[in-house]
């Protein structure tokens, strides 16, 4: 389940700065499993002030996320394939049924975030003939505190770098 810091700090606003000392995390240890998610507890604190326990702004909160990460996976995949193979790849992505669970269970809104801010950096990376290396680190470090998902997204960047000829030569074509 969702760890949650505590029932009133997920109901107050002023209560956001303490999510970012792991001590807000009872129980938060490599021996029981803990997480430390910050940047996810700030959102669901955010939601519960702006939806209260409706689950229908939550899950098209969620379906929009998914879209943008549907959107990324063309860009990204746009950079490698023709065009019409990464729309179909995109479309698959976004359709797949194994995604579900995503869209529409609200606690695994840290995967839909990790996702769009992670890949929003790749596309960056990948596509800018001079890319905002700052802001390109500073979404991968966000992503990585949504969630841990997102720690291999520096190696799948220079990967997608070689595969694309090297940085030298995809910072030519551009």
């Amino acid at each position: 389940g969702m760890l949650t810091a505590s029932r009133a700090a997920s109901r107050d606003l002023r209560s956001l700065p303490k999510l970012l000392v792991p001590r807000a995390y009872p129980g938060l240890s490599p021996n029981f499993g803990g997480m430390y998610r910050p940047v996810a507890q700030a959102s669901y604190v955010i939601d519960q002030q702006m939806w209260g326990a409706r689950r229908l702004p939550r899950r098209a909160e969620n379906l929009l996320f998914h879209l943008f990460v549907a959107h990324l996976v063309f860009r990204l995949a746009r950079l490698f394939v023709p065009v019409p193979a990464a729309f179909w790849a995109a479309l698959l992505f976004a359709l797949h049924p194994v995604n579900g669970e995503v869209i529409f269970t609200v606690a695994y809104r840290a995967t839909q975030m990790a996702a769009a801010v992670g890949l929003w950096a790749a596309v960056k990376w990948l596509e800018s003939p001079k890319p905002p290396v700052w802001g390109v680190l500073a979404a991968y470090l966000v992503s990585v505190m949504l969630k841990e998902i997102a720690v291999p997204i520096p190696a799948i960047m220079g990967l997608g770098d070689l595969a694309l000829g090297g940085w030298a030569l995809v910072r030519e074509r551009r």
